[in-house]
């Protein structure tokens, strides 16, 4: 299975001549390939722009570089992405979403294995620092999930759904406890 990036790139703005060829629609460009053995199920950007993390049910983790867009041409090879982190095996299942904390300094992912892990990023050095945090409360597939800023205490929260008794999770980031169970859907994601 592959997993495509097409960038918001507009190739046909300029002709090869070098006039305006604004009138014609824009075409989107496969600039890189992630090959995975199995289905991959999600991928999102990191806030900076720089990197974007793939999951897959192979159960791997990727962080990869985000490509130099400049220099691309009409006649460009789409190639492999540059893997900066790798981590296999990252859940017992398959890794069905993920997200980025607004600040990029946070990771988390769910998956059919039931759980969420949630990690702390460091950009610099495209590395996990620390201990990830193991989180069992969901009761099915954790299908989303998505991090808000808790103003009042200038905290990250981390909100997930899923299959399974199909309630949404409240979880604080800084102290990895969920304290918010919401009720209320009844069919399966």
């Amino acid at each position: 299975m592959s997993c495509y990036l097409y960038p918001n790139v507009n190739l046909n703005a300029v002709s090869k001549d070098g006039g305006d060829n604004s009138s014609s629609k824009p075409r989107f460009l496969a600039v890189t390939a992630l090959e995975d053995v199995q289905a991959v199920r999600c991928a999102e950007f990191h806030p900076s722009g720089r990197f974007y993390a793939v999951g897959s049910n192979s159960k791997t983790l990727r962080i990869c570089g985000y490509p130099k867009l400049s220099d691309l041409r009409e006649d460009h090879t789409t190639y492999q992405p540059t893997v900066l982190y790798k981590r296999t095996k990252h859940h017992k299942g398959s890794i069905y979403c993920l997200a980025w904390s607004p600040l990029g300094d946070l990771i988390a992912t769910g998956s059919n294995d039931k759980t969420v892990k949630l990690m702390r990023f460091n950009a610099d050095s495209c590395s996990m620092d620390g201990q990830e945090i193991e989180l069992g409360m969901h009761d099915g597939t954790v299908r989303d999930m998505c991090f808000v800023e808790d103003a009042s205490n200038k905290s990250s929260l981390l909100i997930s759904g899923g299959a399974g008794d199909c309630k949404i999770y409240v979880t604080d980031c800084a102290t990895g406890t969920p304290f918010q169970a919401l009720s209320g859907h009844t069919g399966g994601w």
